[in-house]
């Protein structure tokens, strides 16, 4: 963390010094200086945000792809902490999953991950002969 709060003042450029480096850094750590970077309007770490929200979209699309048909209407929520306290993460992943999949209902508010886990166990509950 020392390597990654010596920049919290700086533009992100040297954040992306620090991610490459060696050894990598902890990148939950990154989050928040690149959030308040970004809060200032620093265009490295728009970017940033922005490349997350659409690497996290491919990774539903994939996902959905392997588990469902091209007919079926999925529901997708968002959980965690980027979730939570990136809007422009939030937007460009939803943006972006509802292009690549048009069917699919995207829950406006993050959720808790456990509350994802228990509606798996009610769900898998009533249905005890079916995988999830």
């Amino acid at each position: 963390m020392k390597r990654i709060g010596q920049f919290a003042g700086q533009r992100a450029e040297g954040l992306v010094r620090v991610a490459n480096g060696a050894p990598p850094p902890n990148f939950s750590d990154l989050f928040p200086v690149v959030l308040r970077l970004s809060e200032a309007h620093d265009e490295v770490a728009l970017r940033v945000l922005q490349r997350a929200g659409v690497e996290l979209a491919e990774l539903v699309r994939i996902v959905i792809a392997r588990l469902f048909s091209e007919e079926e209407s999925v529901a997708v929520a968002m959980s965690g902490g980027v979730f939570r306290e990136s809007w422009l993460v939030r937007d460009v992943f939803g943006s972006d999953v509802l292009q690549l999949r048009p069917q699919v209902v995207i829950q406006d508010q993050v959720v808790e991950a456990v509350a994802g886990a228990l509606a798996l166990a009610r769900l898998a509950s009533q249905k005890p002969n079916q995988n999830l």
